[in-house]
């Protein structure tokens, strides 16, 4: 989450609190994990510090991190006020009042109007992974594979997106900005949950559904589209989705660290990436476990 990624110095990191996400445990009864990370090449598109140490970061280590975070965040500030409505906003109206009489230009809106998420079973699991809803029985039966079908079906770039329509428009937006501006790609599965207790390895989640890219998908890029138009205030976006490659998918059955490498390897040589600043990156450790980052839950 967002609080313990804005820092770079050791003092700012001090105050970093230690206390648990509240949503730690959200969906633990489920029979799948949802992993994602953002790639470059076959590496990580960033480091991610320890705050148990003294370390501190330049700004050119933290800056794609920071960079997600604030692609993300900006694009709930002009879903909710978009720039080609702003000249309408009245200075005595409250921010409430501000939004409500504007919620029917939002992107959310547009993009529930024009293209909307259709998979119900999708939403149900997103309300147990991200708001802590209780599953049923039967949802605790749904498999990695199950689950990756119903996403595959659907037009979300991300599982997150499922929670929300706000959600849905705010990940849109953040992975065309991360892929436009910093070269990196999204990789993101639903993998089987191992039946050991102890410890397990990355290979140990097997792959039910998973793709690299997923943004470069027709429709959704589609969705994309439309979003970006209004939270950027422009009618010609297209400079943002050139040259994407189509969605590559990781192989069905494969550990997770092997599925991923095999297509990151594959993929390596397809697309041109920018290393801005020149910001170092660190390699993948080969039994590092795979796990969610949505850095702006």
């Amino acid at each position: 989450c967002i609080r313990d990624r804005i820092w770079l110095l050791k003092e700012e990191k001090a105050t970093v609190s230690d206390a648990p996400d509240f949503r730690t445990g959200f969906g633990d009864d489920l029979n799948f994990l949802y992993v994602a990370e953002y790639v470059d090449g076959i590496l990580p598109a960033f480091e991610l510090f320890s705050l148990e140490d003294d370390r501190e970061r330049t700004l050119a280590e933290a800056e794609r991190l920071f960079g997600i975070i604030v692609f993300h965040e900006l694009a709930h500030a002009n879903d909710f006020f978009p720039p080609a409505r702003m000249g309408t906003l009245r200075r005595a109206d409250s921010t409430l009042e501000a939004f409500t009489a504007n919620a029917e230009f939002a992107a959310s809106a547009q993009l529930e109007a024009s293209l909307p998420l259709d998979s119900e079973l999708m939403q149900a699991l997103a309300d147990i992974t991200f708001e802590g809803v209780e599953p049923t029985a039967a949802q605790t039966q749904i498999t990695a594979s199950q689950a990756g079908t119903a996403f595959a079906g659907d037009s979300a770039v991300d599982f997150y997106g499922h929670y929300t329509g706000y959600e849905d428009t705010a990940t849109l937006v953040d992975q065309v900005m991360s892929r436009y501006h910093f070269g990196i790609d999204y990789l993101a599965a639903f993998v089987t949950r191992p039946d050991e207790n102890g410890l397990v390895e990355c290979n140990d989640f097997k792959v039910g559904f998973g793709q690299l890219g997923r943004i470069g998908d027709p429709l959704v890029a589609a969705r994309a589209t439309l979003v970006l138009q209004t939270v950027l205030g422009r009618e010609d976006v297209s400079g943002y989705f050139a040259n994407l490659p189509p969605p590559r998918d990781l192989p069905v059955g494969q550990g997770y660290c092997s599925a991923a490498l095999s297509v990151l390897v594959s993929a390596g040589s397809s697309s041109s990436r920018r290393l801005p600043y020149g910001a170092p990156v660190v390699e993948r450790a080969v039994n590092q476990l795979p796990r969610v980052l949505r850095i702006y839950r």
